[in-house]
């Protein structure tokens, strides 16, 4: 049921969320040199061949090197930058790969300028909210496109700017392997052994997603329909065992087979998976995963008597537990996921009650 009625207080913080996880990302995602020109600096023959590496730190913008130089900006105003473009320019299937960014390097300006809108219409709603209830009147501002559109927005813009450095860094690869077969060392590079194959190695991820929930209860009741979106961190083993917490926003909820009778719940939902994944030979890789799932209760509301009211009149608990069970993968050779996941209530989500909530989630996201 999409009838959920939001504050822009909610908004805004969760508006919080896309930047914290933006800012997380630029953290974590270190864009270094290629595996390549890694492995070729083992080599004592490699001494003669510049390479290009890329450097992304928190908050500054994408740089490069080659060779020896020192650190210069990979973008412009609207395009690359000169020199970066020089450089590139010298393997011409390297630039263009390269420039494949360029959409979404737009899309990304353009959502960043929405949430930022956005994020300013919900500030002053919040600040006329406060006033409202300053003077002991009821606030009723809000509503689910106050929820959704500057997520949306800056998901967008997260999800852009990573697959635009996705292509940037592809045509760096082309570069440097270019590099070497111009120099003619690349066979003896492999013969010596520099050249590993490190798909097995140990690695970690972060990711967001995005889906919506199916949930009820174990109840004769009806299904709620809602969102769920969060961010996890992937730790990888190796090819078969990985370990991904979560941290999930999760609209839960039900309602009565006579639709005279609605709950809907909000929770911020803490799964901790053990992931196992089948190997193929195909750029689908499925996984399955099972672990708890830990449920923070952050509000709702109940309908009925043809009146909506607080959820603490009906007693429901402040936290819950439950058990996740879930099947995924990678979206053809690409950053992106999907996963089925059903969650099951272990412990009673009411003082009093065996009610406990069953929730069926379809998501959608990508790894950085």
């Amino acid at each position: 049921m999409w009838n959920l009625k939001t504050s822009p207080t909610i908004s805004a913080l969760l508006s919080f969320f896309v930047l914290a996880t933006f800012s997380l990302t630029e953290s974590l995602y270190a864009q270094q040199s290629t595996p390549e020109a890694r492995n070729m600096g083992a080599s004592k023959d490699t001494t003669a061949v510049p390479m290009i590496k890329l450097r992304k730190k928190f908050f500054k913008p994408l740089k490069f090197t080659y060779g020896d130089s020192k650190p210069k900006d990979v973008l412009g105003l609207f395009s690359f930058d000169s020199s970066f473009k020089n450089v590139m320019a010298i393997h011409p299937p390297a630039l263009r790969e390269a420039k494949r960014c360029y959409p979404y390097f737009m899309v990304n300006s353009a959502a960043w300028t929405a949430f930022l809108v956005l994020s300013i219409k919900n500030l002053i709603d919040t600040i006329k909210d406060a006033r409202t209830l300053s003077r002991g009147e009821l606030a009723m501002s809000g509503g689910i496109n106050d929820l959704v559109l500057p997520i949306v927005a800056g998901s967008a813009g997260i999800i852009s700017a990573n697959l635009g450095y996705v292509h940037i860094k592809k045509g760096v690869k082309i570069f440097n392997e270019r590099q070497v077969k111009a120099a003619g060392i690349l066979s003896s590079a492999k013969n010596s052994g520099n050249f590993r194959n490190d798909n097995n190695r140990a690695s970690s991820n972060i990711g967001i997603k995005l889906g919506i929930n199916s949930a009820n209860i174990n109840q004769d009741t009806k299904s709620n329909g809602g969102l769920i979106l969060g961010g996890f961190f992937l730790h990888k083993f190796n090819n078969f065992f990985s370990i991904q917490p979560e941290v999930l926003f999760s609209m839960k909820g039900y309602q009565s087979r006579e639709n005279d009778f609605a709950v809907d719940l909000n929770y911020l939902e803490i799964p901790l998976l053990a992931k196992i994944s089948i190997p193929t030979h195909s750029n689908f890789q499925p996984s399955f995963w099972i672990g708890p799932a830990y449920g923070i209760k952050l509000g709702g509301h109940a309908e009925f008597d043809g009146g909506e009211y607080p959820i603490e009149y009906l007693s429901f608990k402040s936290t819950e537990w439950g058990l996740a069970l879930g099947f995924g993968g990678n979206i053809g050779n690409s950053p992106f996921t999907f996963s089925i996941m059903s969650t099951s209530g272990l412990t009673s989500i009411r003082e009093n009650s065996d009610t406990k909530n069953r929730v069926f989630s379809l998501m959608f996201g990508v790894t950085f």
